[in-house]
């Protein structure tokens, strides 16, 4: 009986065992169906955890891996964004640059246009210059360079260069009135410089224009008197310097002849008068100083003075009087 007892012991230990090692083999291989390839839970699952257990961490595993990529991800999304404002940012630099490249482009290439524009003028002018030159050069050559000698029915005379029949080039017109005229000539007028000399002693020396005094020029009295200065058609006008013969000097303005505008009179015992002219009398705003420090400072009217002025005594006494 104890012997029997004992097999039957035996027999289910062994039973036992064998059962034990079947579902220890089993859960491996469910295990092991269940989790794939999955090391983690093969390593929870070998270490005697359930399935359930294993699952619920892997779960959690992975869900705190999935934030992890997550955050990496949006990491990696904000650096792609900063990225692109970047090269954006860039990409907008390069473009105002370029903007200001067409735009310096843009006026390099019209200051070119207007240089070329201008040397453009330039050779125009030139070849007109040049053009000039030639016919210049042409009238010049048509000149009858010998000298011819004319004698008119009024008795005067001319003896000189002509063009065309008429008087032109360097020449001298002997007028029978006793005048002489030395000096250039442009068709058939006195034009350029030249020396008029009256019978009566007077002499005019410079510029002439269509038979008139006009520009720059000198004229001498016979009486003393003497004028330099500027000419328009044979009238003193423009600045100039009349010299008296009684030795006073004026230095100024002058139209048709007269003393007018700005000018400053010396007369010879040593007073001056420097102010506004007109019709050749004192006549405006204008300082008259005598020749012993005085002076009056004031207006005048037809060389009288007129309205409010002051006298300024050499003492330095002053007094405002009414004319």
């Amino acid at each position: 009986m104890n012997n029997e007892n004992k097999e039957d012991s035996a027999k289910k230990l062994r039973i036992l065992r064998f059962s034990g090692v079947l579902v220890f083999v089993g859960t491996f291989i469910f295990a092991l169906v269940y989790t794939g390839d999955d090391q983690f839970l093969k390593r929870c699952v070998a270490n005697g955890n359930s399935v359930k257990y294993c699952n619920d961490i892997y779960d959690d595993r992975n869900l705190a891996f999935k934030d992890k990529q997550l955050e990496k991800e949006e990491k990696r999304r904000q650096r792609e964004l900063v990225k692109e404002e970047k090269r954006k940012q860039k990409e907008l630099e390069l473009a105002e640059q370029r903007i200001k490249e067409l735009e310096l482009a843009e006026q390099r290439r019209k200051k070119l246009e207007l240089a070329e524009q201008r040397i453009k003028e330039l050779e125009l002018a030139e070849k007109r210059r040049k053009e000039l030159e030639l016919a210049e050069q042409r009238r010049k050559e048509l000149i009858d360079k010998n000298i011819k000698t004319v004698k008119y029915n009024d008795g005067s005379s001319y003896k000189g260069q002509f063009l065309n029949g008429k008087r032109h080039g360097q020449g001298t017109y002997f007028y029978a009135s006793g005048n002489k005229y030395i000096g250039q000539w442009k068709d058939g007028d006195k034009h350029g410089q030249g020396t008029f000399t009256w019978k009566d002693g007077d002499i005019y020396v410079g510029r002439w224009k269509d038979d008139d005094q006009h520009g720059q020029g000198t004229y001498t009295w016979k009486a003393g008197d003497k004028y330099v200065g500027d000419w328009i058609e044979e009238k003193r006008t423009g600045k100039g310097t009349y010299f008296f013969s009684n030795g006073d000097k004026y230095i100024g303005g002058f139209l048709n002849g007269e003393l007018q505008g700005q000018g400053t009179y010396f007369y010879v015992n040593g007073n001056k008068y420097m102010g506004e002219w007109k019709n050749g009398y004192k006549h405006g705003e204008g300082t008259f100083t005598w020749k012993n420090g005085s002076k009056y400072v004031g207006y005048w009217r037809n060389d009288e003075r007129y309205g409010q002025g002051t006298y300024i005594y050499a003492n330095g006494r002053t007094e405002t009087q009414y004319w």
